[in-house]
């Protein structure tokens, strides 16, 4: 949902002005503006966006761990010791690895848009929409 593209203080209104269907507006109205605030899910103007990181990193533990069978306390200790060992150098890694040329020109596209958002020279729609095609050619 393109919502998260807009400032936090901007997502109750926009929601309300999409005009959306009444179940619809009543899930969004309950759930990502009572369940959790905007503020902790709007990704304006962040450079990181998802979780993705975190989630290959589980992934990867998970494999390592169950390549062991079903680890004990020790065993868990001795391998987040050991990937804890190695978290520097993942880091320096991330730091000069370049992101992929489709990335970032989906990315200077979004800090393109909210610059123009934030000069009033788009509307909120407007940027709903064009995140939304800036978000969905970075899948294909």
């Amino acid at each position: 949902m393109a919502l998260a593209y807009l400032p936090a203080a901007e997502i109750p209104a926009a929601i309300t002005s999409l005009n959306l269907l009444e179940r619809l507006h009543l899930y969004l109205q309950e759930t990502w503006l009572t369940a959790w605030t905007p503020d902790s899910w709007s990704v304006y103007r962040q450079g990181v966006r998802t979780n993705n990181d975190t989630e290959g990193w589980h992934c990867r533990f998970n494999s390592i761990a169950a390549n062991r069978g079903a680890p004990d306390l020790y065993s868990l200790i001795n391998l987040l010791r050991r990937e804890a060992s190695i978290i520097s150098a993942q880091i320096k890694l991330m730091s000069i690895e370049k992101m992929r040329k489709r990335q970032r020109m989906n990315d200077n596209g979004l800090w393109k848009l909210w610059d123009c958002y934030d000069l009033k020279n788009i509307t909120t729609s407007e940027l709903l929409h064009r995140a939304r095609k800036l978000s969905t050619s970075s899948i294909l």
